[in-house]
């Protein structure tokens, strides 16, 4: 069984797949970024589309070198998940008496 792809992802993956299909190897961030831009194929950037199509850009271009905008991500190859206030608090203790142990 497949996994069902909405309409406007499979257009923005599309779109971005045939942006970067015809760049020459070692194209800059710079250039491959104009070039995906400029491959919008959903009209106005507003809206349900335009979501989707910042979704597929992010993803397509992480891989050479994007830092999205909105905070940090976590090193590659790691897990981020978020903490419970409990697990936030062990972690904090764990270290304060990892910190004790090192003196």
């Amino acid at each position: 069984m497949t996994a069902r792809v909405g309409y406007w992802r499979a257009s923005a993956e599309k779109a971005i797949r045939d942006a970067m299909a015809g760049l020459p190897e070692g194209v800059s961030l710079k250039d491959r970024t104009a070039a995906v831009d400029a491959a919008y194929p959903c009209g106005p950037r507003s809206g349900w589309p335009y979501k989707v199509w910042l979704k597929a850009r992010r993803k397509a271009l992480i891989p050479f070198g994007h830092v999205p905008k909105g905070g940090l991500r976590p090193a590659e190859g790691q897990l981020q998940l978020h903490l419970s206030p409990l697990d936030r608090a062990k972690a904090k203790s764990a270290a304060i008496a990892a910190g004790r142990a090192a003196e």
